[in-house]
């Protein structure tokens, strides 16, 4: 749910960038919204055990 959030926040920051005296701010959330987002998606896949255990478990 938080990479969803990012999503939206990066978004929001984009429309802002429409406009010329909102375009640092609609950069500065773009990036943030970006970063929330890929570690939003990275975080619980490096915390998934992909059926190793299962595998080694078969094997022994």
């Amino acid at each position: 749910m938080v990479g969803v959030w990012g999503v939206v926040v990066g978004a929001i920051g984009g429309g802002l960038c429409y406009s010329h005296s909102l375009r640092l701010l609609g950069m500065a959330l773009m990036f943030v919204g970006v970063s929330v987002a890929f570690f939003g998606y990275l975080i619980p896949l490096l915390g998934e055990d992909h059926g190793a255990t299962a595998i080694r478990d078969a094997h022994s």
